[in-house]
């Protein structure tokens, strides 16, 4: 046996396991990362490829409804609220159903729990107003009331009411009455 080949075939050996160590094991874990990360960039570009299919919905959903339309929807549920047109409003219903008013007031922005607002919650995408009125009638006037606020060109919703017997047959409704504006900037946050 030949003392140089021995020694020539545990330096191959040796070599071999080196070049394994130091050269294809490293490759391998290279070329796995590589894979996750085509994997998890197909997984997102999926993902985006559904949010735009979404988006090209809810886009043409939104042409599909007539300037009209879109116009009324700002009409009924605005921007902005502007507070002495909803009271001079409130003011002409009561003209109209024959109530006396006895007070009407701007309460202010109010949160779900009914609470007055002091932070603008950024979740909601519409916010509340509350309007005190103290009406005074018949109670065919104060029923017509009611009626013509559900008739109004955006949203009066009544959340409080109470109503008390005054003399001669006249009935006192003070109610709470809510509209709503959206929260421009929390749509637009999402």
């Amino acid at each position: 046996m030949k003392p140089l080949g021995l020694i020539s075939q545990i330096a191959a050996i040796g070599l071999a396991i080196a070049i394994v160590v130091f050269f294809v094991l490293p490759n391998f874990t290279t070329v796995g990362e590589v894979q996750n990360e085509i994997e998890q960039y197909a997984q997102e570009r999926e993902r985006v490829t559904e949010t735009n299919a979404n988006l090209a919905a809810l886009v043409s959903e939104l042409e599909a409804v007539s300037v009209i339309d879109r116009t009324r929807l700002a009409t009924y549920i605005p921007n902005l609220l502007d507070e002495v047109a909803v009271l001079r409003d409130l003011e002409i219903i009561t003209e109209i159903a024959g109530v006396r008013y006895n007070d009407i007031q701007y309460v202010g922005e109010t949160v779900a729990d009914g609470q007055q607002a002091t932070i603008s919650n950024e979740l909601q995408t519409e916010v509340a107003h509350d309007f005190q009125i103290s009406v005074e009638g018949t109670y065919n006037q104060i029923k017509d009331f009611f009626s013509l606020l559900e008739q109004n060109h955006y949203p009066l919703q009544t959340s409080a009411l109470d109503m008390t017997v005054r003399e001669g047959g006249f009935l006192q409704a003070d109610a709470t009455i809510v509209t709503y504006v959206t929260n421009s900037s929390a749509i637009a946050t999402r």
